[in-house]
């Protein structure tokens, strides 16, 4: 007979994982502890398993059962369980492989010791340690012979310029599939136009590499998570998404983390393909997003109101990037003289039943992620509600301005930007001051529910 303490923690999971850890695995389900996220989009949960075997075994659970058919997910997943089953026994420290279903997306590790966060280092000294341990872990990965690893499903590309490519007009077909935005449509130009050269060598290239995506303990990398984004490629994507992770868990001057990896790897830092790589992993992440936010606003469900911050922070620095890359100063956008409306007092009021009456009777790690998400959108609507239809106007204006048209609404005016990008009848300098001015608008709706991120910016690559 099964304990109370067992009853209750399966009451935790879905059946059908449940079942897997049973019945497959031959597992005991002793305790689950659900945690907040495991990767990008997926269900995570920290548990006690006794094996036949082995007994008792701390371990970590991830899985996503939503839509089962989707194949960038399955392929995700399937690279990310190879790239870990590969990496047992090398210099790169990852997690004991356990177990893993590719139906149900569901990965079982031994749990790790160490933090993720890494903003829980406080002292300097101890911050360029970790960060300095992770950047060798890094060169590691990088300088493995990709052709004697077990990788299974992974196909060294070409040329990484044809895989970029490949990949650009993947996304370009499916920001098509609805009302495309000109800043998507110039940012995948630009990057269509800025393809650097080839790298030296192609290495297997982690894909989602920086601070919050490894565990660290005592000093020490414990392990490097989340490999769902790996892949065969150029070396400097990993550092550039080091700069991205930067915006949310600011690292080490990556100027010094560049050095130590240089330092200690045969790959050469080449700061312009880093720059380029940063854009190219903003408008992969801005484009999936922005496909889910505006055509299937259902996918993110109870933490909407995160993704749309995150969405919020990428499109900005994107236009940053791009006109840093350019060489380009940006206009400022003067924030008008709105006075609150009439509903403003109803948000407030849902606000403060939030944060003094439900977060706090709310001890379930997931509904808390949840309930702050929410939280969140109630900010972006008050300051909708406020500011929208002068932003609106204002971008209408600017637009009517640059293509000398009239326009009598937001969404014809972008239309006929996006075609005036697509003719190249609008010089580049011209297009980034625009899209620059609508993000600082985008930037100001969001920043009541972004807190410091409505004013981040990239770390400084040299």
């Amino acid at each position: 007979m099964p304990t109370s303490t067992e009853s209750n923690a399966k009451d935790l999971l879905p059946l059908s994982i449940v079942q897997w850890i049973e019945d497959e695995l031959g597992a005991r389900i002793l305790s689950v502890a659900p945690r907040a996220g495991g990767g990008a989009s997926r269900e995570g949960a920290m548990m006690r398993l006794s094996f036949a075997q082995t007994g008792a075994t701390d371990c970590y659970l991830t899985y996503d059962l939503r839509d089962p058919e989707n194949a960038a997910r399955l392929a995700g997943f399937e690279a990310e369980a190879s790239a870990i089953s590969a990496m047992q026994g090398t210099a790169v420290t990852v997690p004991r492989l356990l177990a893993y279903d590719v139906g149900r997306r569901a990965m079982l590790t031994e749990r790790v010791p160490g933090e993720a966060r890494f903003d829980v280092l406080v002292d300097e000294a101890s911050r360029r340690q970790v960060a300095f341990d992770f950047m060798r872990q890094l060169a590691a990965l990088h300088t493995l012979d990709v052709k004697q690893l077990p990788l299974r499903g992974f196909v060294e590309p070409a040329s990484v310029s044809i895989q970029i490519c490949e990949r650009l007009k993947a996304l370009a077909t499916k920001h098509a599939e609805g009302a495309e935005d000109p800043l998507l449509v110039f940012g995948l130009r630009w990057l269509e136009d800025n393809i650097p050269q080839e790298p030296t060598r192609t290495v297997l290239v982690h894909g989602d590499a920086g601070p919050a995506n490894f565990l660290h303990h005592e000093g020490e990398v414990t392990a490097i998570l989340d490999w769902e984004m790996t892949h065969l490629g150029d070396p400097m994507e990993d550092l550039a998404w080091i700069a991205v992770r930067d915006l949310f868990q600011p690292f080490v001057a990556l100027p010094e983390c560049f050095a130590e990896y240089a330092r200690t790897s045969d790959v050469a830092v080449d700061i312009s393909r880093v720059r380029y790589h940063r854009a190219y992993a903003l408008i992969n992440l801005v484009i999936d997003t922005h496909a889910d936010l505006v055509q299937n606003q259902g996918a993110f469900s109870g933490i909407y109101g995160n993704y749309l911050m995150y969405y919020t922070l990428h499109c900005r620095v994107l236009v940053e990037g791009i006109a840093e890359a350019l060489g380009l100063d940006l206009p400022v956008m003067a924030l008008p003289d709105c006075p609150p409306g009439q509903r403003d007092r109803s948000y407030a009021v849902a606000l403060l039943e939030l944060r003094e009456q439900v977060v706090p009777r709310v001890t379930d790690e997931v509904a808390a992620h949840r309930i702050k998400s929410m939280a969140r959108l109630v900010k972006f609507w008050q300051a909708c509600d406020r500011f929208g239809a002068q932003f609106e106007r204002a971008e209408m204006n600017e637009l009517a301005e640059a293509l000398d048209t009239p326009f009598s609404d937001l969404p014809q005016a972008r239309k006929a930007f996006v075609e005036a990008i697509r003719a190249r009848s609008i010089d580049e300098a011209s297009i980034v001051r625009l899209l620059a001015l609508r993000v600082q608008r985008d930037t100001a709706l969001m920043a009541p529910a972004m807190g410091a991120l409505a004013t981040r910016q990239f770390a400084p690559l040299t």
